[in-house]
Order: structure tokens, then C-alpha cells, then sequence
């Protein structure tokens, strides 16, 4: 993994629209610091983007490999063109993500 930290607060401080691009590698990851994902898990969760590249992947709830709604505050890995909209949507209850 190469990785870009960006932090939210400075994204909403210093984003400037059209100018500002958060992620700069192929794939990104929102998470809360406290509850990050495994390296096991991120390597998993790498693999299955080859694939499914529609949704993002998360840690799964209930069944592995299928599409659930995104518990609040799990992680979220996606390709990095899928960021803006997925961290704008990831809040939303009715957001779908792929279990891994």
C-alpha cells in the first residue's frame, strides 16, 4: 500500500473545489482511528476491488461477500476516483457497501 494521510478536518478547512485532490494513490480508506482495520483485512479488502469496484468494501456485519448497508463508523476502502462521492454518502443509512 502506498498511503496518503489526509485528515478530515483539513480537508474541510483547506479544500478548495476543483483544486483539491485528497487522494493521490488508487485507493483510499476512511476509518475511524480507533477502530482501524487489520493489514490482513486491507490486503482482503485490496483484492476484492479488482472486482467490485461499484461499492465500497467493508468489514462485513452479517454475511461475508455481499452487499449490506455500511454500519456507521466502519471502515470504507474504494478506488480513489469513488472518494468524493462515497465520503459525502457516508453517513447516509441507506449506503451500500460490499462485506468482506
Amino acid at each position: 500500500f502506498g498511503i496518503t494521510v489526509t485528515s478530515e478536518s483539513f480537508m474541510q478547512k483547506h479544500a478548495l473545489e476543483g483544486k483539491y485532490q485528497p487522494v493521490v494513490t488508487p485507493y483510499f480508506m476512511l476509518f475511524n482511528p480507533d477502530s482501524a482495520p487489520s493489514t490482513f483485512w486491507l490486503e482482503k479488502a485490496k483484492l476484492h476491488l479488482s472486482y467490485q469496484q461499484q461499492y465500497p468494501i467493508t468489514p462485513y456485519s452479517l454475511k461475508p461477500y455481499q452487499l449490506e448497508a455500511a454500519l456507521e463508523g466502519s471502515p470504507l476502502v474504494g478506488l480513489s476516483q469513488a472518494f468524493l462521492t462515497i465520503y459525502q454518502q457516508r453517513q447516509s443509512a441507506a449506503m451500500l457497501a460490499y462485506g468482506v
